[in-house]
C-alpha cells in the first residue's frame, strides 16, 4: 500500500510550518529544561524561524520535506497500527476469551443444537412488525 500524497502547495506550506512549530515548541521545552545550550536552542530556533518563512514564500521548495515526512508518518503508522492491535489482543481479547470459555459461556452460541432441532434458526426477537416505520 502506498500513501495518497497530495501535490498542492498549500499543503507543502502547511507541513512545514506545522513541522517549524514543533520544531519551536521542543526547542524551548529543551532550552528551558537546560537540555540544550543557549546557542544549539538560537540555532534550532533561527533554522526554524527560516523555514517558516521561507514555505510563506516558496512552498514547492519544500515539497521533497512534505513527502518524505508524510511517506514516513505513513509506514510508522501501518507499524504502531499492527503493535497496537497485537497487544490489544493478547492482553484484552485473548484473556477474555480463557474467561469466557472456562466458565463455559457460548457467546456466539456456536455449539450444536440439541438433536431433536434441525437449525440453528432463532426467532426474530421483535415481534412488531411496524417497529421499522418510525425509526426517526
Amino acid at each position: 500500500m502506498r500513501p495518497k500524497l497530495k501535490e498542492d502547495p498549500k499543503e507543502w506550506r502547511k507541513f512545514t510550518i506545522v513541522l517549524g512549530v514543533m520544531a519551536l515548541v521542543i526547542d524551548f521545552v529543551l532550552f528551558q529544561r537546560d537540555h540544550i545550550g543557549k546557542w544549539s536552542a538560537l540555532a534550532v530556533f533561527a533554522i526554524a524561524a527560516v523555514m517558516i518563512g521561507f514555505s510563506a514564500i516558496k512552498p514547492q521548495w519544500f515539497r521533497w520535506l512534505y513527502r518524505s515526512g508524510m511517506t514516513a508518518s505513513f509506514h510508522i503508522g501501518h507499524i504502531m497500527g499492527g503493535i497496537i492491535l497485537t497487544i490489544i489482543f493478547v492482553i484484552i481479547l485473548t484473556p477474555l476469551g480463557w474467561a469466557l470459555k472456562l466458565m463455559g459461556k457460548d457467546v456466539l452460541e456456536t455449539k450444536k443444537p440439541p438433536h431433536h432441532t434441525r437449525s440453528y434458526w432463532h426467532d426474530s426477537k421483535h415481534r412488531n412488525p411496524n417497529h421499522f416505520e418510525k425509526q426517526f
